[in-house]
């Protein structure tokens, strides 16, 4: 694939390998811009001309921007993530951001930054200020409805703030995607700040009617005085919980939480808390096919508003397969800044794109 062209400027960006224990494929890196007057004083208002390519400029990265890109006082700040196809364990891995070309058009591209093909069943930023909160990924699994929460300051640029004494949620239609059989492997991952603690819902497809208990969530589970992460499934006749004993969870405070499904692995039932993982495990391989008509509900467990959440949820994932150890680590570390300098990733000078002109050697005599 041909690079980019015609943009005036670079700038290298170097994803340390620090924090990355393996190679990790497809991964879709976080990289946020943070009071760069560089790019500000070159870039469109827009920001349509911050693309991304490979280290050598042979290869085209897609991206997704997010929304509240803004250049102001000569100062850009914006959210990407940008598809990388390995985030190397064994060195750094050095990619590109091309700006300054005008005329630029929009071509930023979540469902291909979140590629359904790549195992991506969902993924909420939460960003919204109200209905619909929407699915970049291609299976639109966006919002039908809900007792909606309200948009407040997140870990990645925008959360949902989900108030349990008005039993706020968001409705997800059913969705084929986002239905697991019984040899179907799945991870969850959000960012959650919780305002109080109890035993909450974050995220549930909780079975309807006849099969109420056909289900899976990823919830906390109230061990006073803290929260743990809790990742539990059924299928209407087995049950299977994995909960972080480990780590307790207070208030006020963000953490990065993962639930893994390995079905046919005897240990394969798996929590992490801030890309560890802990060392508790559960036995999932004696439940079955977790298909189910009901809705997934963000901020409770079902359209009754039962365990509404209290606090803050951003960056909910679900993903049909196994994230390994790595990639959830990863996953944590690029992120844990919010959006400030960091999150694993080093910013090189501005570079223009210039050619340097050819001087012909001159050779004596003089």
């Amino acid at each position: 694939m041909a690079g980019l062209s015609g943009f005036s400027y670079y700038k290298e960006i170097t994803i340390s390998t620090t924090n990355c224990d393996a190679d990790l494929t497809n991964f879709p890196v976080y990289v946020p811009i943070v009071n760069d007057a560089d790019i500000g004083g070159e870039c469109l208002a827009t920001g349509y001309d911050i693309q991304f390519a490979d280290a050598t400029n042979d290869n085209v990265l897609t991206f997704e921007r997010l929304a509240g890109f803004a250049v102001a006082s000569g100062q850009a700040n914006g959210d990407f993530y940008v598809l990388v196809p390995t985030v190397a364990g064994a060195a750094d891995t050095v990619i590109r951001c091309y700006y300054g070309k005008a005329g630029a058009t929009d071509v930023s591209s979540p469902e291909n930054t979140f590629l359904a093909a790549n195992g991506w069943s969902a993924v909420w930023h939460l960003e919204e200020s109200g209905n619909p909160y929407l699915d970049a990924t291609s299976n639109n699994n966006d919002s039908t409805g809900g007792t909606y929460p309200d948009q407040a300051t997140g870990k990645i640029v925008k959360a949902q703030d989900f108030d349990s004494a008005n039993t706020e949620f968001i409705q997800i239609n059913d969705n084929s995607s986002l239905d697991f059989g019984d040899t179907d492997d799945m991870t969850m991952t959000a960012w959650i700040k919780m305002e109080t603690l109890a035993s909450w819902n974050i995220a549930c497809k909780w079975g309807a009617g006849g099969e109420i208990f056909i289900f899976y969530g990823l919830s906390t589970i109230f061990d006073d005085p803290v929260c743990r992460a809790k990742l539990e499934l059924g299928d209407g006749a087995d049950f299977a919980a994995v909960t972080d004993y480990d780590h307790g969870m207070a208030a006020g405070t963000w953490y990065h939480i993962a639930g893994r499904l390995d079905e046919n692995n005897s240990e394969g039932l798996n929590i992490f808390t801030d890309g560890v993982k802990r060392s508790g495990f559960a036995d999932p391989t004696s439940v079955g096919s977790m298909v189910n008509a009901a809705e997934l509900i963000i901020g409770a467990r079902d359209l009754y508003g039962t365990n509404p959440y209290n606090g803050l949820i951003d960056e909910l994932r679900v993903f049909k397969g196994l994230l390994s150890d790595a990639w959830i680590k990863f996953e944590y570390y690029n992120s844990h800044d919010g959006h400030a300098a960091g999150n694993e990733l080093t910013w090189g000078a501005e570079t223009s794109t210039a050619a340097v002109p050819y001087i012909p050697k001159v050779i004596g005599p003089f």
